[in-house]
């Protein structure tokens, strides 16, 4: 395997803990883990089941020798006998009783333990479900810069995947294996007291297997599930990667690359798979030779002890506890096999959990759909405002002051990569300013979104179309039932949309495609700027989002904006100049220091630099 892959699958195995089980059981809340404690009392409660249940079974071995043997059954069996109340029974009949209560107890028990396995494998289904939801409210409650430092792929597989794996694979498993394990506890004890020999040559045998396949497979596992999650993860990323730049892949013969890369990954997933597969058969095919091995064992040992009624007891007794040791061990070996494979296929999920143990998600406030605005003032004001992004030693933006009045259209200018952006998300709270501070009517941006939902509005300059219709991409987050059909009309108009609804007998229920295959550039970059204008915004930020207009069509919506009848404050990263000069005032970036707010024609006049940034973008236009 490459170095490279072995360092990425390393990020997703550096993370476990000697105690990564209890780490997984932690995510429960305290309710959940009271449940679970009682389950595994119960299933430690029903394990006597088998131990009578195979104490009966010896005994019926027992009895059977005596008719065999015509002989008189031991003081112990008569004791047995006598506390069933079954010594006027004839010994043919108290071998059937007994043998039909011994059935009865251990088929009993499975089934039992059958109907308790699947509420709990339902209950993790349901956590699973729960568990995502609490991950995507506290990943979306963090901030960008915590979101972007892993990929879509990994968020996407941590959140779903990553998530059944833990809850269902791991946790579901645990408690399921504490049934296997109070019934080898049980039956040691009354072996014990049964047959110490038995008891010690049957833990032995069994104990010693059971510990080699660990050895053998635990580790491994682990191992391989960090894989299988490597492998999921950038095999998606790649599959992702090559439907998003189909285009520059065509014409840049690239398509042949990825399939290699796909390829490649896919193999080493399905090798991985492969393995584990395999796995458990190796268990099996063990224990099943060990149960053999074993019954010979202890005939041949009781005979050379005792003699051949001992040897035929001792051998019902092993067989009989060998019916439920063998699964037992088996399923125990395997279940913790599973563990260990399915805790490096949470490793995403898992790391994700430590991260944001901490985050408080009372703040993060329902979604409510408003047009009413009342008090809002969309006044912006920078004090002293800096910022440094994490692990930089440049300032991006330094000491900047500057007050943006309501109802302005302002556009923000400046070259390539000096801040324009990190400014918009300064302003809509997305980032926090390394020094000073920004209000929005006389608060932070974040307590303005949350006091007034839907006063401020954002337009990115990739607007996000959705597999679905017109409609449903206008109202993208809220219900359908929150606008009527009229009033989504008369927006979409506004933007010049309306030959889409015109253009198809669906209306606005028109299938825009994936990813908005069947709209232009431009009709994309409008709808985004639709979905914004729904609520009426008093304060409207678009991030570069006429960049895909024309120059004559930019401005006419500038100007649009800067009419509507809610008379929003429109701020906006423009590059075309007809889009600038439409602006009331600009704030033209120099520099990380010097940040200007006035208008076109005083810049022009007064800073040469900007006579340079403008004329870029008239060779542009």
């Amino acid at each position: 395997m490459k170095l490279l892959e072995v360092g990425s699958i390393r990020k997703y195995s550096q993370y476990f803990t000697s105690n990564q089980v209890l780490d997984a059981f932690r995510v429960l809340k305290r309710e959940d883990r009271k449940k679970l404690i009682f389950v595994i009392a119960f299933q430690f409660l029903i394990s006597i089941f088998d131990l009578i249940g195979v104490f009966l079974i010896g005994l019926v071995g027992s009895l059977s020798v005596n008719v065999l043997q015509s002989s008189t059954p031991s003081t112990r069996v008569l004791q047995v006998i006598n506390l069933f109340h079954l010594q006027n029974f004839e010994i043919q009949n108290q071998i059937f009783l007994i043998g039909t209560v011994s059935v009865i107890l251990l088929v009993g028990r499975s089934i039992i333990s059958l109907i308790i396995t699947q509420r709990i494998l339902y209950f993790f289904s349901r956590k699973s479900g729960e568990l995502t939801s609490i991950l995507t409210l506290k990943l979306l409650s963090t901030s960008i810069l915590k979101i972007q430092e892993r990929s879509s792929s990994e968020i996407l597989y941590a959140l779903t995947r990553g998530s059944e794996f833990l809850m269902i694979q791991v946790l579901g498993t645990s408690i399921v294996l504490v049934a296997d394990a109070s019934v080898l506890l049980f039956l040691f004890f009354g072996l014990m007291v049964l047959d110490p020999i038995t008891a010690c040559v049957t833990s032995l045998i069994f104990g010693t297997v059971a510990f080699a396949l660990h050895r053998l497979l635990s580790i491994k596992a682990n191992m391989l599930g960090t894989k299988n999650a490597y492998f999921n993860i950038e095999g998606n990323l790649q599959i992702n990667e090559v439907l998003y730049s189909y285009r520059e892949a065509f014409v840049g013969q690239r398509l042949k690359f990825y399939s290699d890369k796909i390829s490649h990954l896919r193999m080493g997933l399905a090798e991985v798979a492969g393995y584990v597969n395999f796995m458990p058969y190796i268990s099996k095919y063990v224990l099943e030779s060990t149960v053999v091995i074993g019954a010979v064992l202890i005939t041949g040992l009781q005979i050379l002890l005792w003699d051949v009624s001992h040897a035929v007891a001792a051998l019902v007794i092993f067989i009989g506890a060998g019916t439920r040791i063998g699964p037992s061990v088996l399923r125990l070996q395997q279940g913790i096999v599973h563990i260990r494979s399915s805790l490096g296929l949470a490793a995403p999920t898992l790391n994700m959990i430590r991260e944001l143990d901490t985050m408080d998600l009372e703040r993060l406030k329902d979604s409510n759909f408003s047009k009413v605005h009342k008090n809002f003032s969309s006044t912006i004001v920078l004090s002293g405002v800096k910022y440094q992004y994490p692990n930089s030693t440049n300032w991006v933006i330094s000491d900047l002051s500057l007050e943006i009045p309501e109802g302005s259209v302002i556009a923000v200018v400046g070259s390539s990569g000096v801040g324009k952006s990190t400014l918009i998300d300064l302003v809509l709270g997305i980032l926090n300013p390394t020094a000073g501070y920004v209000e929005i009517s006389g608060m932070s941006p974040k307590d303005a979104i949350a006091n007034w939902p839907g006063a401020i509005a954002y337009v990115p300059q990739d607007v996000l179309i959705a597999d679905s219709t017109l409609i449903e991409n206008v109202l993208l987050g809220f219900p359908r039932n929150v606008m009527s059909d009229l009033e989504v009309l008369e927006v979409l108009r506004l933007l010049k949309l309306e030959n889409l609804i015109s253009s198809s007998p669906l209306g606005l229920d028109y299938p825009v495609g994936e990813r908005g295959s069947k709209l232009s550039g431009g009709q994309k970059q409008r709808l985004g700027i639709a979905r914004a204008l729904i609520t009426q915004p008093k304060l409207l930020v678009l991030d570069e989002a006429t960049n895909a207009l024309d120059g004559e069509t930019a401005a006419s919506i500038t100007e649009v904006l800067g009419d509507l009848p809610s008379q929003p404050t429109v701020l906006l990263i423009a590059h075309n100049l007809q889009t600038i000069k439409a602006a009331h005032k600009i704030v033209y970036f120099k520099n990380a220091s010097e940040i200007i707010l006035d208008s076109f024609e005083n810049l022009e006049k007064m800073h040469p630099e900007f006579n340079l940034c403008i004329n870029g973008e008239k060779s542009n236009d």
